[in-house]
């Protein structure tokens, strides 16, 4: 019985993370084609809303303000400023969540919990910065 709930557990907790290359090759197409990232008809696995963690968020005081359970994402946005944090949420808890490299884009402008048909991001670009921006609808 032990080795079972041993088992699940790891299971659970490898299928929270996907590859970060399967969305960075996403996005980067996105920009490329479109100069526009459109998370919305992301299917692959359920999800309803979208949280960005920006350079130093806090992740457990992130999860305590928005009550949502955050428990399975990675702390390392807390100390790396070349990332951000792109967590998938399924009725308040993290489902799956990436790693995103910030020479993508920065997602500086954008606060708080995204819906999920919500979930498009313009890309700008200027003489010294690249931003991921929320399409207003």
């Amino acid at each position: 019985m032990r080795k079972t709930i041993f088992l699940f557990s790891i299971i659970l907790l490898t299928s929270c993370n996907f590859s970060s290359s399967e969305i960075e090759n996403r996005i980067e197409e996105d920009i490329k084609l479109h100069k526009k990232v459109d998370f919305t008809n992301l299917n692959s696995f359920e999800w309803d809303n979208l949280l960005i963690l920006t350079p130093y968020s806090n992740v457990d005081n992130v999860g305590k303000r928005y009550k949502i359970n955050l428990s399975n994402v990675s702390k390392a946005i807390e100390s790396d400023d070349n990332i951000n944090t792109i967590v998938f949420l399924s009725k308040n808890r993290a489902v799956k969540y990436v790693e995103l490299s910030r020479k993508f884009g920065d997602f500086t402008n954008v606060n708080g919990i995204i819906e999920k048909n919500d979930a498009i991001f313009k890309y700008e670009k200027t003489s010294e910065f690249q931003y991921l921006n929320l399409i207003s609808k």
